[in-house]
Order: C-alpha cells, then sequence, then structure tokens
C-alpha cells in the first residue's frame, strides 16, 4: 500500500514539472510573440509626469557601457547566449547568417543610452520607426552596429522583468525578408534575445524604449 502511494506522489511530481516546463516554454513564446505584434503597451502619461524632453545627446547620462569586439564570430554569439540560458527567437538566428550582422574584430567600449519615444520629443501618436531615427540623429545619437544586440543581452543579465528594449540599429531582413531589429527582454520566462518589426507599417508607442549609442564612439566599433 505505501508503496503504491509513493507511485500515486512521484506521478503527480512529474505531471507538475511537465507543466511547470510548458508553462515556462509558453511564457517564452507568448513574449516573443508580444513584442513582435506590437511593441511596449501605451503608459498613461499625467501631465504633472511628463517625461523632460531631450535637447541633444549631451544631455543624456550614459546607461550603460559594454565592451565589443570580443566574441570571435556569429557561431561564438550563438554558443554563448545558449552557455548563459538566454533565449533567442527564431527570427534572430536569422539575422545572425545574414551579411549586415558583422563582428567587430576591434575590441572597444561602447556608451549607450536610455530613451524613450516621448523623451524624443516625437509627438505624433504611434510613430514609425523612420519619425523615431530621424529625430533621434537629429538629436545627435548614432545606430548601434548590429552586434550590439547579442553584447547587450550577454552582459545585461540584471534586466529587470517585464522590460523590453529596442535596438536602435539599421533593419536587417530576416525570416521571409521582413526587417526587423534586435529587442533585449525579460519577459518572465528568462532573459531573451527577440527580433521586432521594423517595416514602415510597424508603429511605436510613445512609451517604448530605444537604446541608441554616442557619436562619440560608434565609429571605433565599427572599424
Amino acid at each position: 500500500m505505501k508503496e503504491r502511494c509513493w507511485v500515486c506522489w512521484l506521478a503527480l511530481l512529474l505531471i507538475a514539472g511537465v507543466a511547470v516546463s510548458a508553462k515556462a516554454a509558453a511564457a517564452q513564446c507568448s513574449a516573443q510573440d508580444v513584442v513582435r505584434r506590437d511593441s511596449l503597451p501605451p503608459a498613461t502619461i499625467s501631465p504633472s509626469s511628463r517625461p523632460r524632453l531631450i535637447q541633444s545627446a549631451a544631455a543624456i547620462p550614459t546607461w550603460k557601457t559594454i565592451q565589443v569586439g570580443n566574441v570571435a564570430n556569429r557561431s561564438a554569439f550563438l554558443a554563448a547566449l545558449d552557455a548563459a540560458d538566454c533565449g533567442v527567437g527564431d527570427a534572430v538566428q536569422d539575422i545572425f547568417v545574414r551579411p549586415e550582422f558583422t563582428v567587430s574584430a576591434l575590441k572597444a567600449e561602447l556608451d549607450l543610452v536610455l530613451v524613450s519615444v516621448a523623451e524624443l520629443g516625437v509627438t505624433i501618436d504611434r510613430p514609425p520607426l523612420a519619425r523615431i531615427y530621424g529625430r533621434a540623429l537629429r538629436l545627435g545619437l548614432a545606430l548601434a552596429p548590429p552586434e550590439t544586440g547579442p553584447q547587450l543581452r550577454l552582459q545585461y543579465f540584471d534586466q529587470p522583468l517585464g522590460e523590453f528594449l529596442n535596438l536602435g540599429m539599421d533593419p536587417i531582413s530576416g525570416r521571409n525578408g521582413e526587417m526587423d531589429i534586435f529587442v533585449v527582454a525579460n519577459g518572465g520566462a528568462g532573459l531573451l534575445l527577440l527580433s521586432q518589426d521594423a517595416s514602415a507599417r510597424m508603429q511605436f508607442f510613445l512609451s517604448s524604449q530605444f537604446v541608441f549609442v554616442r557619436q562619440t564612439n560608434v565609429k571605433a566599433a565599427q572599424k
């Protein structure tokens, strides 16, 4: 009788383990579905808490400094992400094999800034990517080299839960010819490197957050 009870308990534990694993996998898929279907959910901005408009890149503090040029090639990036247990979206792997995704052979540091669309001074609701980039470039920010996406993922393990960061980069053709940018995210099922539709039809919320680099050191990373 006792042996039968232990068998029952073991069966229940196995069933629970399968359920937890399935839930985690579903959560990771949901995170990618959300980021590809739309950007971050809209935030209600009251008049008293409106973000301060950025007047120039010089007024933006450095958010994070990362290293580039310390990974040998594209395969090494995938191996490092796998070793760090970071989830990688299917479309991201497609981007990795494109010729536009280059890996720097020169070690350098990149100073990254983190800004919302609203902070950039974009006033229209649901702006396209071109409008966001145009404003960022006028302020003196620069687009990031593509490898900044996986590098940031590998150097940002303390990312807050629920944070989705769009990388300000030249879009790269991914699966089915779609133009994508990287998204560094913590969707609740672990740390993720995803892709975001960057086509002209894609619109972003004013609360969406973007990572750009300072023009003073982006050239060193691209040599």
